[in-house]
């Protein structure tokens, strides 16, 4: 019908008619519109204007007013966090579709520029938070929405602050605590509300970084796993997470992967050395 009728109207016009208000309709059977009456004029119509319905007369500087006072839009807040924070658009989009979970990251954020742990917990004084706003990103949609799905509560109910999980993620940054024990710490601040340095503390969780005990300890766990040690030797190079993993289990998680790695990958290779002479 709108199609008819928009060609209707052109060929009228094109032939020098006038176009006069009407109101068409449609025949199915002729697929054409057909006049069905003429249109009144206001006054036909009997308007006038409602009596119990006071003038309203909005001013620009009330509109204005009304904007300066609304919150920042998702759209416009998911922008700016892909934008500001360098997060990909899909983290962003997460982040931006409740406006107290966008309130909770950027104060995270925010707090992520202070200068120092807080003291007291028995850990490092002054440790620089410089977390990266995407990894933080990574924390909140991942392990603290894992907790909060689990459990069924919502942001604006969680016990963790923003600088308390700041606080969390600093210590795995500084390598007090391995990213591993950091996501069990997190679960044991959601349940109690505790901040991380004590719950790191109370159980004894700071990673060992002291090369001269890790050392003893790759010794043992050489020593304990022969089989794994000639695997290495003679080429099976993956072995050594093998061997990565009894050191970890020896100290309870509490080794510095990174550093297990190198002083097992240095003995071992002395080791290969060693039987390479011999051979």
């Amino acid at each position: 019908a709108l199609e008819y009728e928009i060609s209707r109207q052109m060929g009228v016009l094109q032939a020098g008619g006038e176009i006069h208000q009407v109101t068409m309709g449609w025949d199915d059977i002729r697929e054409r519109t057909v006049v069905q009456r003429s249109k009144e004029y206001a006054e036909d119509y009997r308007y006038f204007l409602e009596p119990d319905l006071p003038p309203l007369v909005i001013s620009r500087e009330w509109i204005e007013n009304i904007r300066s006072g609304m919150p920042e839009l998702p759209q416009v807040r998911r922008a700016r966090f892909v934008a500001e924070y360098g997060l990909p658009l899909a983290d962003a989009d997460t982040l931006t579709t409740d406006r107290l979970i966008a309130d909770y990251y950027e104060a995270c954020v925010r707090s992520a520029t202070l200068t120092s742990l807080p003291t007291g917990q028995g850990l490092p004084d002054s440790a620089a938070r410089q977390i990266e706003p995407r990894v933080i990103a990574n924390w909140v949609t991942g392990e603290l929405f894992r907790l909060m799905k689990a459990t069924g509560v919502e942001i604006e109910a969680i016990r963790i602050t923003p600088d308390q999980l700041v606080e969390l993620l600093t210590l795995v940054r500084t390598g007090t605590i391995s990213g591993n024990v950091g996501k069990t710490v997190l679960g044991e601040m959601f349940a109690t509300g505790r901040p991380a340095g004590e719950v790191i503390r109370e159980k004894g969780l700071i990673q060992i970084s002291d090369e001269d005990r890790l050392v003893t300890i790759a010794a043992k766990v050489i020593q304990n796993n022969p089989q794994a040690v000639v695997d290495y030797i003679s080429g099976k190079e993956a072995a050594i997470r093998f061997l990565v993993g009894q050191m970890m289990k020896a100290t309870k998680g509490q080794a510095n992967p990174g550093l297990a790695n190198r002083l097992l990958t240095e003995r071992l290779q002395q080791l290969k050395a060693t039987a390479d002479d011999l051979a």
